[in-house]
């Protein structure tokens, strides 16, 4: 748990045990988790639907993807995924996004390979 998931001692009260205080730490933390969830929900959800529609690589360079032929707005999930749980949190991700689109050949695949390089992604 981070620093800023702890509420300070001023929002306890003056008179609250160490016990309470580890229980508001708790409860922080709790809160924070809740809202990591959402938002890895909420990319995963993004994901697929860059993959139904225009997928993670192209085949020449321009509009939503870089120089190197990769979805832009996919590497900034799989960048943010990496701040948010590492390495772990992007294959639990990318399974899942590759389970949702195994209709569609090879776009799981695809978003490994867009992946590439962020973190210890290889």
């Amino acid at each position: 748990m981070c620093q800023k998931d702890i509420i300070p001692d001023a929002a306890l009260g003056s008179g609250e045990s160490e016990k309470s205080k580890k229980t508001a730490t708790i409860i922080a933390g709790k809160t924070s988790l809740h809202a990591a969830e959402e938002e890895i929900n909420a990319l995963k959800l993004e994901l697929m639907i860059i993959g139904k529609t225009i997928g993670f690589l192209s085949m020449e360079p321009g509009g939503e993807f870089n120089e190197n032929l990769r979805h832009i707005r996919a590497l900034e999930i799989g960048e943010r995924l990496n701040r948010l749980g590492g390495i772990e949190v992007m294959r639990e991700v990318g399974e899942e996004v590759a389970y949702n689109l195994r209709d569609i050949p090879g776009r799981g695949r695809e978003l490994e390979a867009a992946w590439v390089g962020i973190g210890r992604w290889m």
